[in-house]
């Protein structure tokens, strides 16, 4: 069962990749469709690194492969807000284009003068989860301040959000706390990141479901 879980953030993907195989993506989802197989050869290569304890010429411990973490970081976050600009929205739409500035003025700051990309980023990711759910309750306000009713459960973009929701929620403090958890408490840390792994075939779930509604959708119109 551990190594199920151990192997969960590429297996999980291939659920979302056989959907954006079978129902072609509208211009909405597009980016989603990018990031499940950005995501895929990311996650199937850090597990791989993990595995079979493979060592680069910037770290002499085997296996290391947080450096592919911070790079899975900035890919979900810039493909995400990509996601989100692409939905029409009344309030506040201009600051969905902040996100993405920020976030990149961030990570040149912290990765020129403060950390290694080498190393494990809590605060790259933590902050890549607070703008994440900055997006997400922005499309909430948005929806709910809509006059008519809408069918949420026909619609791609409400799955794959409210999925990025449940991820970024339980796993900000994870991220936010995890290099102090693994400083103090090694074990801990190990089986923590079990949560993240849930989460994230959750989210797999969510953006299959929502690929699934496209072809939906299509036929219903």
């Amino acid at each position: 069962m551990q190594e199920i879980l151990d192997w969960s953030e590429a297996w999980a993907l291939i659920i979302p990749m056989i959907a954006s195989l079978k129902y072609k993506a509208n211009s909405i989802t597009k980016p989603i469709v990018l990031y499940v197989w950005i995501a895929f050869v990311l996650n199937i290569s850090q597990i791989c690194i993990w595995k079979f304890g493979i060592v680069f010429n910037f770290s002499s411990q085997p296996g290391d492969n947080v450096f592919i973490y911070n790079t899975h970081s900035i890919v979900r976050l810039l493909l995400f807000s990509w996601f989100f600009l692409q939905i029409k929205q009344s309030l506040l739409p201009w600051s969905k284009k902040l996100v993405p500035v920020i976030f990149i003025i961030f990570i040149l700051v912290n990765f020129i003068f403060f950390e290694r990309f080498t190393g494990f980023s809590s605060r790259t990711l933590s902050l890549e989860t607070g703008l994440l759910l900055f997006n997400c309750l922005l499309f909430y306000f948005n929806i709910s301040m809509q006059d008519q009713e809408l069918a949420f459960a026909k619609d791609p973009a409400f799955w794959i959000t409210t999925g990025l929701s449940i991820y970024v929620v339980v796993n900000f403090p994870i991220f936010l706390f995890y290099n102090q958890i693994t400083a103090r408490y090694e074990n801990f840390a190990v089986h923590i990141w079990d949560l993240h792994n849930i989460t994230y075939i959750i989210l797999c779930l969510f953006i299959a479901r929502g690929f699934f509604l496209i072809k939906t959708n299509i036929k219903n119109g």
